[in-house]
């Protein structure tokens, strides 16, 4: 091989430097020579043993560790593929022709590839993953509470796998109801991601989009004559491009009866033909239908029962109850009873938006660790006002993203675009305020107002954030008495948005700014 053929590239999932080989088309053709292929995982491990420098020597052991088979080797091995092709264009799968062998598929009529086959299993029998034994643990790491939703969906899933399914049917066909913003797409894209190793195998169909009687075509492509005939259908195409993945139809109730019909198909062969007469498998595909149907139905029962907690169960089974009522009047009974689990999504609870809160806080550290070299803290008081702002439980985790945008990334982002932080500071958040800490020889603290309260009907809010800087102020005197601690020409700088109307302030000392500021804000 000529030296300069040889690339060496970052590998995120494992934290280092791979070589890879760059090949010729020479090179590849001999590769694929005489070699046999069974499927596209197989396929892309042939790439990654090939392609990169000492694979099985060094990097294996990496992914895999011990097991023969685990989620971070999964999502190591597609980084690594991907980093391959990156390398060598001419080696994507969709540029290539596989020959499959039938006879070597490898598992029994039914049972879905979750896994990837054990390397030294004699039997040929599968390697039973972790993954699988605590999905719901795996689930839980994006769904907050709907325990009862995660549990039915992963027995459904377990039960596909060990083959108790028709195998000529989808892996599972399912119903999500309840409210707006209580998880049902991200439940869709949690599974995709444990079923496929990646959230964007998820291909969703917003149903709005088909509700006239002639829009149904899309998904399968116009008929003979008419435009966009040889494009092929929306759904049939990606199911082509993505035959392993979670096909999502969002509120279905308001697709037309024709759409129905077609996922009648789906369900009962695995099967949808396009417009060009080719079928299109859905056996490898897990069906998730979501609706808002029964929502009414539950304020009804809400009212009935109230919220007591003794009546807690009850009222979930009164809503499994009034959801099947409101269904049965959407759809007809043969759709109906071809759906595997009709799921029924609970109201979220002020204990769940807290938990909501930190993992949509955690993904601004994330991104500002990753992107900007910063790190920032979000104390217990950020984020009980954060919840006290974004509860709604009629809406959902929704309003809670709104009030993170509102009183937390705004507020960053104007200071960041202004360079009042800079990489590798440290930013503690506070309670209406952000305080800057910089590594360096001396301290600034930086107080900004995250928002002024737009609600004026809740004027509780900002005499919340006033009680909060007197507090503040007071621990701050207290502090100077017992520590008189003069660091080097500390600086204190009060920063209002422009939605207050007030212009920057620089005063010498934090105490004479604390004590002022919620007079200003009276006036």
């Amino acid at each position: 091989m000529s030296p300069g053929s040889i690339k060496m590239k970052f590998c995120e999932s494992l934290d280092r430097f791979v070589e890879i080989r760059q090949f010729s088309e020479e090179e590849v053709d001999r590769i694929f020579k005489n070699v046999k292929i069974t499927d596209k995982k197989s396929y892309k491990r042939l790439v990654i043993n090939t392609t990169i420098v000492n694979y099985l020597e060094e990097i294996a052991q990496l992914v895999f560790g011990n097991n023969n088979y685990s989620l971070f080797g999964e999502i190591a091995e597609q980084e690594l593929y991907n980093l391959c092709i990156k390398v060598n264009p001419s080696l994507d799968i969709k540029k290539v022709t596989i020959t499959v062998d039938d006879d070597a598929k490898g598992s029994a009529d039914g049972q879905i590839q979750l896994l990837n086959k054990s390397d030294d299993s004699s039997d040929g029998s599968w390697d039973i993953s972790e993954r699988l034994i605590n999905m719901e643990k795996y689930i839980h790491r994006r769904i907050v509470g709907q325990n009862f939703a995660v549990s039915l969906v992963s027995q459904a899933i377990r039960k596909a796998h060990v083959g108790l399914r028709n195998p000529n049917r989808p892996i599972g066909s399912f119903i999500f109801a309840g409210q707006t913003g209580v998880g049902k797409t991200e439940l869709a894209k949690a599974l995709a991601e444990f079923l496929f190793g990646n959230e964007n195998e998820l291909i969703r169909i917003d149903c709005s989009e088909y509700s006239m009687s002639h829009e149904y075509a899309k998904l399968i492509g116009a008929p003979p004559g008419y435009i966009g005939h040889k494009e092929g259908g929306f759904l049939t195409e990606a199911v082509k491009a993505k035959p392993k993945s979670v096909v999502l139809f969002d509120e279905l109730e308001k697709a037309h009866k024709k759409v129905h019909n077609l996922l009648l198909q789906i369900m009962d062969d695995g099967i949808l033909t396009d417009n060009k007469g080719v079928k299109v498998l859905f056996k490898d595909c897990v069906v998730i239908m979501t609706s808002n149907v029964g929502v009414e139905e539950f304020k009804n029962i809400e009212v009935a029962i109230g919220f007591d907690h003794k009546t807690k169960d009850l009222s979930h089974n009164s809503k499994e109850r009034e959801t099947r009522k409101a269904l049965e009047k959407e759809f007809a009974p043969e759709f109906l009873n071809r759906v595997d689990e009709i799921v029924t999504f609970t109201s979220l609870t002020k204990e769940d938006s807290l938990t909501i809160v930190d993992i949509m806080l955690n993904e601004v550290v994330e991104r500002l660790r990753k992107n900007l070299k910063m790190e920032i803290e979000f104390p217990q008081k950020v984020r009980e006002f954060l919840v006290e702002k974004g509860f709604n439980q009629k809406y959902g985790a929704r309003p809670l993203k709104r009030a993170i945008k509102t009183y937390v990334e705004n507020p960053l982002a104007e200071l960041i675009i202004q360079k009042k932080f800079k990489t590798r500071d440290q930013i503690t958040s506070k309670l209406g305020f952000l305080t800057l800490k910089e590594i360096k020889e001396r301290e600034k603290s930086l107080l900004v107002e995250a928002a002024k309260d737009k609600d004026k009907d809740e004027p509780r809010g900002k005499e919340k954030v006033m009680e909060t800087m007197r507090a503040d102020a007071k621990d701050n005197d207290k502090d100077k008495g017992k520590a008189p601690k003069k660091p080097e020409k500390e600086k204190v700088i009060k920063f209002v948005l422009k939605t207050a109307k007030k212009e920057v302030k620089d005063n010498d000392g934090g105490k004479a700014d604390s004590e002022t500021a919620p007079d200003d804000e009276e006036k």
